[in-house]
């Protein structure tokens, strides 16, 4: 394989496979972690993932938090900031 082909693979696994990570309180830290797992397969889409961290924001306990979307490389995805569920800290608003 080339630089070119690992580039390119590199690219489309990005945009092909999706992860929700986020943070929980475990005895005063935030631990990281994600579903699905990574033994189990990525979700196919953005929307798909989107979805299922919505759905961990309903369902989930207090101590879960910073929920977002992750790609196939384990960067957040585009415009994640703006979407994440729970943030903690949360922004501080302007006095």
């Amino acid at each position: 394989m080339n630089t070119e082909q690992l580039i390119t693979w590199e690219e489309s696994r990005a945009q092909t496979a999706f992860r929700v990570s986020f943070e929980q309180r475990v005895n005063g830290m935030l631990v990281s972690d994600h579903i699905p797992d990574r033994e189990e397969a990525a979700m196919g889409t953005l929307e798909a993932a989107w979805a299922l961290a919505e759905r961990i924001n309903r369902s989930a306990p207090d101590t879960i938090v910073n929920i977002y979307v992750v790609d196939g490389l384990w960067r957040p995805v585009p415009g994640y900031r703006n979407r994440m569920l729970r943030k903690h800290p949360p922004d501080e608003t302007p006095a």
